[in-house]
């Protein structure tokens, strides 16, 4: 199979595609659906237990981590081919060289059958259960505890999982923003940086959302002695923003590189109009002038990608940052 047949192939090395046992084509609606079932036998349990919980944990469990981290994560590797389109018109790779490292990165970002994938993983799934077993569980029964503590191995399993991506996902926009470079002197780069800032504040507000479902789900369980789980929260609630400054320091650079890579080729230019014999004063000076004036256009060039989902980002983000150190010091005090 050629490579430019591979990479509209990520998904197929997804252990959450495999599990998509029907609605292929609209995995959200399957994993979605999945959650509710587990919804549903969660509360069947603890009415059969006659356990009193607080439904909001439930919601959480289900719907933010059961169903949203897979197909989250299986959008993001059906949509992986399309950044061939997106970064070609600024790469000075070849098609095929584009494709080849495309395909190469795909294999590291999306490749569940690789034991490194599965690493942050189980790391993640030991000390959450043993948080838990710090933090205590309230419930009246033993058998409720334990069942409790059984059900959250396979969301323990999935954050971690998601938190290795969210890591090589760091790691590939750091390599995207230093691809080699081949832009055209009056090409426009608006879109390709746009989709890129985009996937930056989407993932931003992902993990934002997950935090605030985890922040409300430890605050309304009856823990026993919730201090154990304060460095968790802590972890999560700095990652949004430290996700978003890390991406947009990422397409600075790719902005900033772009820039610099317009005012040589301007420099270039000018370099061969001092070239031309016999020199044409004339024709030579409205050159320059008309040099000089571009150059002020591609210097006058932002290289930051600030706007309003910037700004409105960082300051949801900072709110949860500060939302944590209020949690801290009152479970403290």
């Amino acid at each position: 199979m050629r490579k430019t047949d591979r990479l509209g192939q990520a998904e197929s090395r997804l252990l959450y595609r495999y599990l998509t046992l029907f609605l292929r084509k609209r995995y959200v609606l399957f994993w979605f659906l999945a959650g509710g079932v587990s919804f549903a036998l969660t509360e069947a349990t603890f009415s059969l237990l006659g356990e009193t919980h607080v439904l909001w944990t439930q919601l959480f469990f289900s719907f933010l981590i059961l169903a949203a981290l897979p197909a989250g994560y299986i959008f993001l590797a059906m949509n992986f081919p399309k950044l061939e389109e997106i970064l070609s018109p600024i790469s000075s790779l070849q098609d095929e060289d584009l494709v080849g490292w495309l395909y190469k990165e795909s294999r590291c970002l999306f490749n569940d059958k690789s034991p490194l994938a599965w690493g942050p993983a189980l790391l993640v799934t030991a000390l959450g259960t043993l948080t838990v077993l710090r933090a205590g569980l309230q419930f009246e029964s033993s058998l409720t505890n334990l069942l409790v503590v059984i059900g959250m191995q396979a969301a323990f399993l999935m954050c971690g999982h998601s938190a290795g991506v969210f890591v090589r996902i760091l790691l590939f926009e750091y390599r995207i923003a230093r691809l080699p470079l081949s832009v055209p002197l009056f090409g426009s780069c608006y879109q390709q940086i746009s989709v890129l800032t985009r996937y930056i504040y989407c993932m931003s507000l992902a993990v934002l959302i997950e935090y605030v479902g985890l922040f409300f789900a430890v605050r309304l369980t009856p823990f026993v002695n919730p201090h154990p789980t304060l460095p968790w929260l802590a972890i999560l609630a700095v990652t949004p923003i430290l996700m978003l400054i890390f991406g947009v320091f990422q397409i600075h650079t790719l902005q900033r590189r772009i820039k610099l890579h317009h005012l040589e080729n301007l420099n270039t230019l000018a370099r061969d109009i001092l070239k031309v014999k016999p020199p044409n004063y004339i024709d030579n000076l409205d050159k320059t002038i008309r040099l000089v004036e571009l150059r002020q256009h591609f210097e006058a060039d932002r290289e930051w990608p600030l706007s309003l989902q910037t700004i409105v980002t960082l300051i949801l983000s900072t709110a949860a940052v500060v939302s944590q150190v209020l949690l801290s010091l009152d479970f403290l005090g």
